[in-house]
C-alpha cells in the first residue's frame, strides 16, 4: 500500500501517522463501500445525484481516516503539517506509484480545511439512517418527476420507432445461393421528393445497425426502421447495404427497396492478387509495403504478407483497377511505384512486381494576397494518377470510377508556416490537387463543376474545384492562388423575437475530386511510415449564445446550404423550386459578412414527409 520511494526516507513519526491513516481505511471497510457505491452508480445511472455520490463518499472516507489518524498522535496539530508535506512529496513521485497512498493528492485542500475546523465526532448509525432516508426521498422525487413527465402531452406525442424486416437474397453469378454472407445496413433513403438523398444510419435513434447472415438458401432478413426520419415523418423507402463474404468480392448496394421487389444481390468470387516491389538497378526487394488499390470495401487489414517481400489480396473484383505501392527502404526513405492500370479477369490470378522510385518533394507557398504572418493555415493535397485528369464535368469523373472500380487517391496535409510556405518531403508521382484554408483566406476555386445532361453542359453542384499542378521529379514548386474568406453572423429567435440559445448552425463545404469537409481527412496516407502533425478539424458550425447569436468565420465563398437544428425549434419549411426541406440557402461573397436572422417555429408545426 505504501510505495517504497515515498517512505524510504520518511521519519518514524511520519511513517506511523501514514500507517495509521491507511489502517483506518482498512478497519472501516472503506474499500468495500467505495465499490458498493460504484455499483449503485451503475444500477441507478439515470438518477442525477448518484453520479456525485462516489466522489463525495471518497472525500468523506479520507476526512474520516484523517480524523482517526490525527487522534492517535500526541500532538494533534502535527498531522495537518504532515499531510501537506506528504502531498508535496507525492507530487514528485510517478503517479502510478502513488495511487493508493493517502489517495495521492486527492482533494488535499478540502481535507486540510476539514482538519483545521477542529476534531469532528465519529459517524453514528443515526446519521447513516438519516442519510439513507434522504437518498430515498430524493430518489422518489426524481423518479416522481420523471413519471409526471411521461404524462405530458408532448411525451405522448413522441413517435416510437417501429421496425420491420426485409428479405435480402444473396447469390453468386450463376444464381446459386451463397450461405454465410454478412448483410448490414449502412444507411437509408426515404420516399418522396428526397428519395435520391442518402442518410447514414442513426445509431442514437435506431440502435446499432444489425448484421444478418444468409442461410443455406442465401436468404437473410434485415431489420430497418419504418420511419427513417421520425421528426419529419419521412418513411424509409430503401436501404443502403454492405454485403461481405470471405470468398467473394465485397459490394455495396446503394438502393435496396424495402417494399418493391429487388433483384438478388450478386457476388463474384474473389480473384487473387499478389504484388511485390523492388528498388534500384540491383532490384533490391522492398519488404515494407502499403498497397493502394481502387476498389470499394477494401481495407488495409485485408492484405496479407506473402514470403519476405510480397502482399496478397484474395477478394479482387473483376474489371478495371488502379494499383500503386508505397514502401519504405531500410534506410528510412519512402518510395513509390507508378500507378499500374489493369483489368482483372475471372479465374485468372493477378501478379505484379513493380519498380519503386524516390518520391517527389513538393515546395509550396501562398500568393501575396494573404497578409503575413499566416495564422491557422493548412494545406490539403490529393495526388491523382494520370488515368484521372483534372476533369470538371461530374459525369466524366464518374465514368472513370466505373472504369477503374473507384478512386482512393493518395492524400495528406500540412500546417502552413507563418511566412506562407509549406513542404511535403516526399509524395508519389502524378498530378496534385491542392486546397488551402486559414484565418481570413482560402484557395480560389479552379472553375465551377458542370453536369452533362443529354449531351449538354449545365451548371453543376456547388463545390470548390482544387487547383491542379503537375508533379516533376525531384522537386516541384507551386504557388497557390488565394482569396479572402466570408463570415456568417447568424441570429436565431422565436417568431415573437425572443433569442434562442443553443441553436446549431453549420455547413459542409465540399471540394470536387477530393473527399472530406473542404478536402480535410484526418487520416493521412503517410501515417504508416511518418508521424503527421496534429491539426484540429476545420470549423464551419457552432451554437448560438444566450443572445441567439453565432459567428462563423473563414467560410469559402459560394452559395451554401446551412443546417439549423434545435431540440425544441425548427426551421420553417423552405420550398425553393418545390424542394421541401429545412436548409437555409445563403450566398457568401469573398471578404464579405452575411447577416442572417432566422425566426424559428416550435417543432411539430408541420412535416416534410407524409407518414401517418
Amino acid at each position: 500500500m505504501l510505495p517504497q520511494k515515498l517512505v524510504q526516507d520518511l521519519p518514524l513519526d511520519e511513517l506511523a501517522a501514514l500507517l495509521a491513516h491507511e489502517i483506518a481505511h482498512f478497519r472501516r471497510n472503506d474499500l468495500f463501500w467505495c465499490v458498493a457505491w460504484r455499483w449503485m452508480q451503475a444500477l441507478f445511472w439515470f438518477h442525477p445525484l448518484v453520479w456525485k455520490i462516489p466522489s463525495v463518499h471518497n472525500l468523506a472516507c479520507e476526512e474520516e481516516a484523517d480524523r482517526i489518524a490525527s487522534g492517535r498522535l500526541p500532538n494533534w496539530d502535527f498531522y495537518p503539517q504532515l499531510l501537506a508535506r506528504l502531498a508535496l512529496r507525492v507530487l514528485a513521485q510517478p503517479e502510478v506509484e502513488t495511487q493508493l497512498a493517502l489517495n495521492g493528492t486527492s482533494q488535499i485542500a478540502q481535507r486540510l480545511n476539514h482538519l483545521q475546523r477542529g476534531k469532528a465526532g465519529g459517524w453514528t448509525w443515526r446519521q447513516s439512517a438519516a442519510g439513507i432516508g434522504l437518498v430515498a426521498v430524493l430518489f422518489l422525487l426524481a423518479t416522481g418527476c420523471d413519471f409526471s413527465k411521461n404524462n405530458l402531452p408532448e411525451a405522448k406525442n413522441m413517435t416510437k420507432v417501429k421496425f420491420k424486416k426485409v428479405l435480402v437474397v444473396v447469390q453468386d453469378e450463376d444464381g446459386k445461393p451463397i450461405e454465410g454472407a454478412s448483410v448490414k445496413p449502412t444507411g437509408f433513403r426515404v420516399k418522396g421528393i428526397h428519395g435520391a438523398d442518402a442518410y447514414g444510419w442513426n445509431s442514437k435513434l435506431f440502435g446499432p445497425a444489425e448484421k444478418a447472415t444468409t442461410d443455406p438458401d442465401g436468404k437473410a432478413y434485415l431489420k430497418y426502421p419504418v420511419v427513417g426520419i421520425p421528426e419529419e415523418k419521412e418513411v424509409t423507402g430503401a436501404l443502403i447495404l454492405s454485403v461481405d463474404h470471405p470468398e467473394y468480392s465485397s459490394t455495396y448496394v446503394q438502393t435496396f427497396y424495402v417494399e418493391d421487389p429487388n433483384e438478388p444481390v450478386r457476388l463474384t468470387r474473389g480473384i487473387p492478387l499478389e504484388v511485390s516491389a523492388y528498388f534500384g538497378a540491383d532490384h533490391q526487394p522492398v519488404t515494407d509495403l502499403v498497397p493502394n488499390l481502387s476498389q470499394e470495401s477494401i481495407r488495409q487489414e485485408d492484405w496479407q504478407k506473402t514470403g519476405n517481400s510480397g502482399m496478397a489480396f484474395h477478394k479482387l473484383s473483376p474489371g478495371g483497377h488502379l494499383l500503386q505501392l508505397m514502401g519504405k527502404l531500410p534506410s528510412g526513405e519512402i518510395v513509390y511505384s507508378d500507378t499500374r492500370a489493369f483489368v482483372a479477369e475471372k479465374t485468372k490470378p493477378c501478379q505484379f512486381k513493380l519498380e519503386m522510385k524516390s518520391g517527389i518533394r513538393l515546395e509550396g507557398r501562398l500568393d501575396d494576397n494573404v497578409p503575413r504572418p499566416i495564422k491557422n493555415g493548412r494545406v490539403m493535397i490529393d495526388v491523382r494518377p494520370k488515368e484521372y485528369p483534372a476533369l470538371t464535368v461530374i459525369e466524366d469523373f464518374y465514368e472513370n470510377d466505373k472504369q477503374y472500380g473507384g478512386r482512393y487517391f493518395w492524400h495528406s496535409y500540412r500546417p502552413i508556416n507563418e511566412d506562407g510556405t509549406f513542404v511535403f518531403d516526399t509524395i508519389p508521382p502524378g498530378e496534385v490537387d491542392v486546397v488551402v484554408l486559414g484565418d481570413g483566406f482560402v484557395s480560389k476555386s479552379d472553375g465551377k463543376p458542370q453536369n452533362r445532361v443529354n449531351g449538354t453542359l449545365q451548371k453543376g453542384a456547388v463545390m470548390t474545384i482544387p487547383q491542379p499542378y503537375s508533379l516533376v521529379a525531384p522537386v516541384t514548386k507551386i504557388e497557390v492562388k488565394t482569396e479572402p474568406t466570408a463570415t456568417l453572423e447568424f441570429t436565431a429567435t422565436t417568431k415573437s423575437g425572443k433569442p434562442i440559445e443553443g441553436v446549431f448552425a453549420g455547413m459542409y463545404p465540399a471540394v470536387f475530386r477530393m473527399r472530406g469537409m473542404f478536402g480535410w481527412i484526418k487520416k493521412s496516407s503517410e501515417e504508416p511510415f511518418r508521424e503527421i502533425p496534429h491539426l484540429a478539424d476545420p470549423v464551419f458550425s457552432g451554437k448560438t449564445d444566450r443572445n441567439g447569436m453565432l459567428v462563423i468565420n473563414n467560410i469559402p465563398a459560394e452559395t451554401r446550404a446551412i443546417d439549423v437544428e434545435h431540440p425544441k425549434y425548427q426551421v420553417p419549411l423552405q420550398e425553393p423550386g418545390g424542394w421541401r426541406d429545412r436548409h437555409i440557402r445563403a450566398t457568401f461573397s469573398s471578404g464579405a459578412t452575411n447577416k442572417l436572422k432566422l425566426a424559428m417555429e416550435t417543432k411539430g408545426s408541420d412535416y416534410i414527409g407524409t407518414s401517418r
